[in-house]
C-alpha cells in the first residue's frame, strides 16, 4: 500500500450573514459550498517505502517458519507418546503374563505342600509373589489409561477419547545412518527456529534501514482540483 497514491476528497458547506460593522448593515444571507479533490504520490523517500516493504516480508517470513516449528513439535509430540503407550502396552502385557506365571506357581506349591513334600512357607512365599505381581498388573494398567490419556491430549481430543493405534510390524525395518554427521548438519540447516531467527534478522535490518531513510529529503507529486461557488 505505501506504492500506491493518496488520495483526498473534501466537501464542506457553509451558511451565514456578513455584517458591515462601520455602517451597521448586512448584506444578507449567504450559502457557500465548496469541494476539494487532491492526490498525492511520494517519489523520492529515501529508500524507506521499500525498506519497510522487505521488513514486512521478514516478518510474514518469520512467523511462518515458527508456525512451521510449532506443527513439527505438535507432530513429534504426538510420535513420543505414541511410543510411549506401546511401550506401557507393552509392559501391561509383561506383567499379566507373570501374574499366570506366579499363579502356577502358587498351584503347584499348594499341590506340593498337600502331598508333604514342601513346607508352608514356600506357598507363602508363592502367594507373596503372586500379590506383587498383581500389584505390578495394576501399575501397568495404571500407566497404560495414563499415556493412553496424554495421546489423546496431544492429538487434540478429550482424555477419555475412544480410539485404537496400530501395533509395531514384527519385523521392523532398519534405517541406515551411515553418514550420521551430514544427516545432523542437514537437520540443523532446516531447522524452522533457526530460519525464523534469520528472517528475523532480516526485519531488524530493514528497520534500520527505513529509520536511516528519514534523513533523506522526500520528494512528493501533488495535484489538487476544487470548486468553490
Amino acid at each position: 500500500a505505501a506504492y500506491l497514491p493518496e488520495v483526498d476528497l473534501t466537501v464542506d458547506g457553509s451558511r451565514g450573514d456578513t455584517v458591515n460593522l462601520a455602517a451597521d448593515t448586512e448584506s444578507g444571507t449567504v450559502d457557500t459550498y465548496a469541494a476539494d479533490f487532491s492526490l498525492r504520490y511520494p517519489l523520492l523517500d529515501g529508500g524507506g517505502r521499500l525498506a519497510k516493504l522487505k521488513g514486512a516480508a521478514a516478518d510474514l517470513m518469520n512467523a511462518n517458519f515458527r508456525h512451521n516449528a510449532t506443527l513439527q513439535d505438535v507432530a513429534l509430540n504426538v510420535e513420543e507418546a505414541y511410543y510411549q503407550l506401546l511401550a506401557v502396552r507393552e509392559l501391561e502385557r509383561l506383567a499379566a503374563q507373570t501374574v499366570r506365571q506366579t499363579q502356577y506357581h502358587v498351584d503347584v506349591a499348594k499341590a506340593r505342600h498337600q502331598n508333604g513334600i514342601v513346607a508352608r512357607s514356600d506357598v507363602l512365599k508363592a502367594r507373596t509373589a503372586k500379590a506383587d505381581a498383581d500389584l505390578q498388573l495394576v501399575r501397568a494398567k495404571s500407566q497404560v489409561r495414563i499415556a493412553r490419556g496424554r495421546l489423546a491430549n496431544t492429538m487434540g481430543l478429550p482424555p477419555d477419547a475412544s480410539f485404537t493405534i496400530q501395533e509395531l510390524p514384527s519385523t521392523p525395518q532398519t534405517v541406515e545412518t551411515a553418514d550420521i554427521r551430514r544427516l545432523m548438519n542437514e537437520a540443523v540447516g532446516q531447522r524452522p527456529e533457526l530460519a525464523a531467527t534469520l528472517a528475523d534478522m532480516a526485519a531488524n535490518r530493514a528497520k534500520i534501514k527505513a529509520a536511516k531513510a528519514r534523513y533523506w529529503p522526500t520528494i512528493s507529486l501533488n495535484s489538487n482540483y476544487g470548486r468553490r461557488d
